[in-house]
């Protein structure tokens, strides 16, 4: 069991990266990651999310990782085909 269930974990260096890009893709016309940091941490903020810019670089560089409710936010933002990236890169 155990095993089945780390097959469907994504690792978190995969899973960081999917959420970097997803924000990225989120907001193509930002051309910096501080002004995407800024511009997300503002949209977070407005939206109940309390969030820091700082806190945005370091999920862009994948430092850490966010919480649920980021991701939420973020799938949200981009609509539901934004989670079949995810299936796609558990697939792989």
């Amino acid at each position: 069991m155990e095993k089945l269930c780390q097959k469907r974990t994504l690792p978190k260096e995969i899973s960081r990266q999917w959420f970097a890009g997803l924000l990225w893709r989120l907001f193509p016309s930002v051309k910096s990651e501080n002004e995407l940091a800024d511009f997300v941490a503002e949209r977070l903020n407005s939206d109940g999310l309390p969030t820091n810019p700082r806190t945005v670089r370091n999920w862009l560089r994948g430092d850490h990782a966010p919480a649920f409710d980021y991701v939420v936010w973020a799938i949200r933002v981009a609509g539901p085909e934004a989670v079949f990236d995810i299936i796609d890169a558990e697939a792989a």
